[in-house]
């Protein structure tokens, strides 16, 4: 169930007692919870796909449309069969990918395109879920998770800003929310935790025969 940073707020403001923002300001509650979700990824995160390439048998790098996160990029790959109403759809395996810049590019092994030439490839990848950019904004995660993990940001704030109140007493329950926050994220896991091997280079090691020998310069 999709869970509005009002919900999220609301809770702050019962547990903190400060529904007049004296505390901590309407803007720092939303930073709060904007916090979290960017912190839930890539644990907590949509799925995305992308369907823009074809595979050819004589090409072996290629740049999707997508644009997954840099600190990530793609997951999991598969191809559609070669015939829909009997086949399954295939999973491929020993794929790789090369960032350039901001770009993600992916590398499949020659004998993959080879026996998938024509046939579309899927790659799946973790999607960030967005900021809110209101308060009233819903998001897909649990209420569990974003309070802890926006009160946990709050709490963290006050030794550098708290000036009206102790603020030890909030920096002893820091740890705490911090581990309710990582135990809900976990708890609501949905994202992939493999991604492909990413490499600078792609090129022939010293084994320069190929899986099948397909390498091999006999003349």
């Amino acid at each position: 169930m999709a869970v509005t940073g009002t919900n999220v707020v609301d809770r702050i403001n019962s547990f903190f007692n400060d529904s007049t923002d004296a505390i901590f300001t309407a803007a720092q509650k939303l930073e709060a919870v904007n916090v979290a979700i960017d912190d839930a990824f890539p644990v907590i995160s949509g799925i995305g796909r992308d369907s823009s390439i074809t595979l050819s048998a004589t090409t072996f790098e290629y740049t999707p449309t997508a644009s997954p996160e840099q600190e990530w990029g793609f997951s999991f790959a598969y191809v559609t069969p070669q015939s829909s109403s009997s086949e399954i759809k295939h999973r491929l395996r020993r794929i790789s990918q090369v960032v350039n810049g901001t770009t993600w590019t992916v590398v499949v092994p020659p004998e993959i395109t080879s026996a998938w030439n024509g046939l579309t490839l899927h790659l799946e990848y973790n999607d960030r879920v967005g900021r809110l950019s209101a308060v009233a904004n819903s998001v897909d995660m649990p209420l569990s998770y974003l309070w802890y993990a926006a009160a946990e940001w709050l709490l963290s704030t006050r030794p550098i800003t708290g000036t009206a109140f102790d603020t030890e007493n909030y920096e002893r329950q820091i740890e705490r929310y911090e581990r309710k926050a990582m135990s809900a994220k976990r708890a609501a896991r949905r994202g992939f935790i493999k991604r492909f091997p990413p490499t600078y280079e792609y090129g022939m090691t010293s084994f320069a025969g190929g899986r099948y020998g397909q390498n091999i310069v006999t003349s």
